[in-house]
C-alpha cells in the first residue's frame, strides 16, 4: 500500500505495465519528470494529475485525496514549525 503521492503513481504504473520512460511519453513529460514525481523530489500540479490518472486509468479522486493529504501535511508541519522557533 501506498504511504504517498509518489509511490501510489508508481503502483498505478506498475500496474498498468508502464516502464518509466513509456509513462512518461503517454503523460508528454521526460522520465526524469516523472521519476521526481514518484520519489517526492518534485511536486505534481493538479492539472497534471489529470494527465496522469487518465493515462495511468487511476481514480483521479484517489489521487486528488492523497495530494491534498500531503499538502496538508505539509502546511501542518509548517505551521508547527514556526510555531517552536518562536
Amino acid at each position: 500500500m501506498a504511504e504517498n503521492l509518489g509511490e501510489l503513481l508508481r503502483e498505478y504504473r506498475e500496474k498498468e505495465g508502464y516502464r518509466l520512460v513509456e509513462a512518461a511519453e503517454a503523460m508528454g513529460m521526460s522520465k526524469q519528470q516523472l521519476h521526481n514525481y514518484e520519489k517526492g523530489h518534485s511536486y505534481i500540479g493538479l492539472e497534471k494529475l489529470e494527465t496522469v490518472a487518465k493515462t495511468l486509468h487511476a481514480p483521479l479522486a484517489v489521487l486528488i485525496e492523497c495530494y491534498m493529504n500531503e499538502r496538508l501535511s505539509r502546511a501542518n508541519l509548517a505551521e508547527f514549525q514556526v510555531k517552536v522557533s518562536r
